[in-house]
Formats: structure tokens, sequence, C-alpha cells
């Protein structure tokens, strides 16, 4: 990767960690109105359905 990308890339990230992004992390009432679900965080996507991301992590 080129190092101005790579460096956009960990900067980004920073953001997001910090809260300077942190829109980007928020429920909005359009999912519901989108998929027909409540919405739900990546925590508990994450929990979920951990066995099934491991194992498709593994196969990478």
């Amino acid at each position: 990767m080129e190092p101005n990308y790579r460096g956009a890339a960990v900067e980004f990230m920073r953001q997001v960690i910090d809260g300077r992004m942190g829109n980007l992390a928020m429920v909005r009432e359009d999912v519901p109105f989108v998929t027909g679900r409540p919405a739900t965080t990546f925590r508990r996507l994450a929990t979920e359905n951990r066995e099934t991301l491991l194992r498709i992590a593994s196969e990478r």
C-alpha cells in the first residue's frame, strides 16, 4: 500500500476511535424502515455471530 493511502487509513481510524468521526457509529432510525427489523449494534452482531466470523477469518 502506498504511504499516502496507508497514512490516510490510519488517520481515519484514529478519528473514528477518538470520536471525531462518531457519526459513523450512530444507529439511525431508517434501519427498521429499510430492513424491516430493529437496528442493533456491531458489538451485538459480532457477539451473536462470533463462531461464524472466526471461521470465515480463519479461511483467509
